[in-house]
C-alpha cells in the first residue's frame, strides 16, 4: 500500500515540476510578443498529449516525461486563463471570476477522474478512456475557441451580446 501512495506522490511531484515550467515558458513567450491564442492552443495540446502519453506509457521514464508535459500544459493554461480574466474582467467581479475559473478546473478534473475510474472499474481500457476524455476536452477547447464577440457586462442586452463575429 505504501508503494502505491509513494508512486502517486512521486507522479504528482513530477507533474508539479511541469506546472512550474509551463507558467515560466508562457510568461516568457508572451513577454516576447507571442499571441495569446496560439499560446493557449499550445498549452492545451501539451496537457492533452501528456495525459494520453501517461495512459499509454509502458515504462517509468515515459510516464515521468508524460506527467511533466501534462504539468507544463496545465500550468501554462493556468497562466493564460488568469491573464485573460484579469484583462477582460471588470474589477468588481475579479475575485468571483477567479473563483469560478478554479471551480470549473477542479470540477472538470474531478468529473474526468471519476468517469475514468468508473470506466476502468467496468473493465475498460485506461488508454481508451483517457483518449476518449482527451477527445471530449479537445472538442470543448474547439468550441471555446470560437471567435465570439465579448458581452458588454454593463449593458448585457446590447446588440453584441452573444453574437458571433464574422
Amino acid at each position: 500500500m505504501l508503494g502505491a501512495a509513494l508512486g502517486f506522490g512521486l507522479l504528482n511531484a513530477i507533474r508539479g515540476i511541469g506546472t512550474g515550467i509551463g507558467p515560466a515558458l508562457v510568461t516568457w513567450r508572451m513577454r516576447a510578443g507571442a499571441r495569446r491564442g496560439p499560446m493557449w492552443s499550445a498549452v492545451y495540446v501539451a496537457a492533452l498529449v501528456g495525459m494520453v502519453a501517461f495512459a499509454a506509457a509502458d515504462g517509468v521514464v515515459v510516464a515521468l516525461v508524460a506527467v511533466v508535459v501534462w504539468g507544463i500544459g496545465s500550468g501554462g493554461n493556468w497562466v493564460v486563463s488568469t491573464e485573460r480574466i484579469a484583462s477582460l474582467g471588470p474589477d468588481a467581479l475579479m475575485a468571483r471570476l477567479g473563483a469560478l475559473d478554479n471551480v470549473a478546473m477542479i470540477a472538470g478534473q474531478t468529473i474526468g477522474v471519476v468517469a475514468l475510474a468508473a470506466w476502468v472499474d467496468a473493465g475498460g481500457s485506461l488508454l481508451v478512456g483517457v483518449t476518449a476524455l482527451a477527445v471530449l476536452a479537445a472538442g470543448a477547447w474547439a468550441w471555446l475557441s470560437l471567435d465570439v464577440a465579448p458581452v458588454d457586462l454593463e449593458h448585457p442586452d446590447s446588440a453584441a451580446a452573444g453574437s458571433v463575429s464574422a
